[in-house]
Formats: structure tokens, sequence, C-alpha cells
């Protein structure tokens, strides 16, 4: 695989941040430029079109861990929407109760835009996304 400096950038950038945070961080830079080149969003299915800035950001690549308790593994990283890994974030930075986040999160979900046309997608993500919250601890 041919990985250019911006993707050595990011991987460096991401190695940093997570031993700053006291994250473990053990992806290879193959492995984190293989994650970061997925085509679909692990948890809603939706396609996912890069990490540039300029792309909105339901379709932007994002790492997440599934399990917050482990670290960077390639067992415990997938590719994301960085709309739904800020969504899930922001679940757990709240102190509010689980049933208010998930109708917050419910209701991010409606608003969401795809290009900037309203269509289905927010009910793609809500329905995939809500099989996944046991995933995230809200409806274990």
């Amino acid at each position: 695989m041919n990985i250019n400096r911006a993707e050595r950038v990011a991987f460096e950038r991401k190695k940093k941040s997570s031993t700053e945070r006291g994250i473990d961080f053990d992806l290879t830079l193959e492995q984190f430029a293989d994650l970061r080149s997925a085509k679909e969003c692990y948890y809603t299915g939706v396609e996912l079109l890069g990490v540039l800035e300029s792309i909105p950001a339901t379709n932007r690549v994002s790492l997440e861990r599934i399990d917050n308790n482990t670290g960077y593994t390639l067992s415990n990283t997938v590719a994301v929407s960085l709309e739904v890994n800020r969504l899930k974030n922001n679940l757990f930075e709240s102190s509010e109760n689980r049933s208010v986040k998930i109708k917050k999160l419910i209701s991010k979900l409606d608003q969401l835009q795809y290009f900037g046309k309203r269509d289905t997608l927010g009910d793609i993500i809500k329905a995939r996304l809500l099989l996944t919250l046991p995933f995230f601890g809200i409806l274990a």
C-alpha cells in the first residue's frame, strides 16, 4: 500500500493524541490507512467519501473504538461517519439520563441532511444506530 505524507501525519497525530489521553494505540500505519480508506460506516452503512474537511460530516471518515475501555487495536477500531461518531461522543459527555440522551440523539438524526438535501438518511442512520446502542452501553 502506498501511503502518502498526509496519511503519515494523521497517523502520528492520532498516535500522539491517544498517548496523551492514556489510550493504547496498537495500530500500524498500514492498518490505520486501511481503516481510513473505508467506503462504508461500520454502524450505519452510509457511504464514506474520505477524510477531507470539505466532505460533509455525514460522509467523512472517523475512527471509532467499539469498546471505549479498550485502545485503538485492529479488532476494536472501525471506520464510521464523523457525524455518527460525534453523536455517540455527545451521549457519553453529557450528564443527562439515558432516555433523555436517546431522545436527543433521535432528534439529531431526524435533522440529518445528505449533501444538503433532506431525505431518508436520518431514518436509515436512526434505525441502524438504535440497533447498535447496546454496543455503546446505552440500552444494555
